[in-house]
């Protein structure tokens, strides 16, 4: 089922940690799926409109042996972000919509994450 948030978008991410580091990439949005990714990872997911609340998990898979992430630790596995929410307008949103999200610290090495969205095209 098509979604009022259905689209593609430019994505900036950081961590929220003392060395907390950025990054940017893209997300696709559609029917309550979400795709993206950057030079470091790819990501798959599911979200959640809840009409002013976007909930949304994805799963991180590297794209290289090991690196970095904005969490502040070192990836060579896949990995979780479980619980991404940030507010939405409620109704009609204009192509350009922007949004932000944050995701809760989890598991002792992951550190909270703030993500930046701005829908670029609409599909």
């Amino acid at each position: 089922m098509a979604s009022r948030l259905d689209g593609f978008y430019y994505a900036r991410w950081e961590g929220l940690n003392p060395d907390g580091l950025w990054g940017q990439g893209v997300v696709f949005l559609k029917d309550g799926n979400v795709f993206g990714g950057d030079s470091q990872s790819c990501f798959r997911g599911e979200y959640e409109d809840h009409g002013d609340m976007l909930v949304a998990r994805v799963r991180i898979f590297p794209l290289v042996d090991a690196y970095k992430s904005v969490t502040g630790h070192v990836e060579t596995k896949p990995w979780d972000l479980p619980d991404i929410r940030g507010s939405v307008q409620k109704g009609d949103l204009p192509v350009n919509v922007e949004a932000r999200l944050d995701s809760q610290r989890y598991e002792p090495e992951h550190q909270a994450v703030s993500l930046f969205l701005q829908r670029i095209s609409l599909i």
